[in-house]
């Protein structure tokens, strides 16, 4: 009853994978599991009257007590989005991907689709590439929906109420070719979950430091050397070739002065 009034309320759930990488790939990996107001006042009655009394909205709250170790958790509001946003850092990329690939394995050993959006990370020669396939995120969670009593569930029903994202902050510049639309405001690229797109590849190009300070320097070099050669020039052109006296006589020199 409760899903069927959530899919014809218009209402949204939110559900981010946050990932912020520094240049020396140190960042902060972040969930968020927000819902709008509309559902929010829509589903603060379900489960009055329940054993215990509270709302379904409870379990989203208990996130605020049940952080894991080396995770901050704490409440937030965007726009019309209110939920709870827990987050940790990591300091290398192999960190980032061992962060990933736990979270997901430990979901799946509870038999959840997985909260954060399975990507890895990876340095591939100039660039920092994000890549992942999530494979059938609604066909699985409508078959553990339909286990749970909503029977007849179709899975293309799902994004109208729910919003599975990756948002991702990358040192360089975002190639064309990446997936996912950037913000021009923030510089972020997000990509949302669809059902006929599973799988996405966000690039990010480098210039390296190195390479840059290099090009200044050589560039440097050859304005002092085109500086000397004009100098040079304009000197020489300045001094006037010296006149001296002949050694003839004016009758044997008919040019002579």
């Amino acid at each position: 009853m409760v899903l069927t009034t959530v899919l014809v309320s218009g209402c949204k759930v939110r559900n981010d994978t946050v990932v912020s990488i520094n240049a020396d790939r140190s960042g902060t990996l972040v969930f968020e599991l927000s819902v709008d107001q509309e559902l929010r006042d829509l589903l603060e009655g379900f489960g009055e009257g329940a054993v215990g009394g509270g709302s379904l909205l409870d379990g989203l709250d208990a996130q605020l007590e049940n952080v894991p170790e080396g995770w901050v958790a704490e409440r937030f509001v965007d726009g019309p989005f209110e939920g709870v946003r827990t987050s940790t850092t990591f300091q290398s990329l192999d960190e980032l991907n061992a962060l990933v690939s736990d979270l997901n394995q430990q979901a799946q050993s509870l038999g959840n689709v997985g909260s954060v959006i399975q990507f890895t990370a990876a340095d591939i020669d100039d660039s920092l590439v994000l890549e992942g396939d999530v494979g059938d995120l609604f066909g699985v969670l409508a078959d553990q929906l339909g286990a749970l009593g909503a029977t007849g569930l179709d899975p293309s029903q799902l994004p109208s109420v729910l919003e599975w994202r990756l948002i991702a902050s990358l040192p360089g510049a975002i190639s064309d070719d990446s997936d996912g639309e950037v913000d021009l405001e923030t510089g972020r690229v997000i990509w949302t979950y669809r059902p006929s797109d599973t799988d996405f590849r966000i690039v990010a190009s480098e210039r390296s430091s190195s390479g840059v300070a290099i090009g200044l320097a050589a560039l440097a070099a050859v304005v002092v050397a085109a500086t000397a050669v004009a100098l040079w020039r304009t000197r020489a052109r300045s001094v006037e070739p010296p006149v001296g006296r002949s050694m003839l006589t004016p009758e044997e020199d008919p040019y002579g002065r």
